[in-house]
């Protein structure tokens, strides 16, 4: 009797997962909210994600995600050797609401990377 109610739970426990999808299914990220939000440099009152306006869809042209930012090198300091080119969503439009900042490091021969945080702090 004992292994028939063994066999029995063994049964339902294998239905019940066989039914129930994987939790691996339930786990990704919901889809985002639009496709793309391309930064407007205007002071139009419109609906704001991540706190910077939208470009009216019809207005976005393929040039909106070309940047010629990065292209040339920056300033370089005479005391690291090193030149850094940032391009963000306030000065990439098309990089509004991707989560995504980009950098351009030019190093000088013998040039360094400045450490995130100051040499006193280990």
């Amino acid at each position: 009797m004992q292994r028939k109610a063994t066999l029995f739970a063994a049964l339902l426990m294998r239905l019940g997962l066989t039914i129930s999808p994987p939790q691996a299914c339930r786990a990704a990220d919901e889809d985002p909210l639009q496709d793309f939000c391309v930064a407007l440099n205007a002071n139009d009152q419109q609906i704001t994600i991540n706190g910077l306006l939208c470009k009216p869809a019809a207005e976005v042209k393929a040039n909106d995600f070309a940047s010629q930012q990065l292209r040339n090198p920056g300033m370089f300091s005479a005391k690291l050797g090193s030149a850094v080119n940032l391009a963000s969503a306030t000065t990439f439009g098309a990089l509004n609401t991707q989560g995504l900042s980009i950098a351009r490091i030019d190093f000088k021969p013998k040039g360094v990377n400045p450490p995130p945080c100051p040499p006193s702090r280990h």
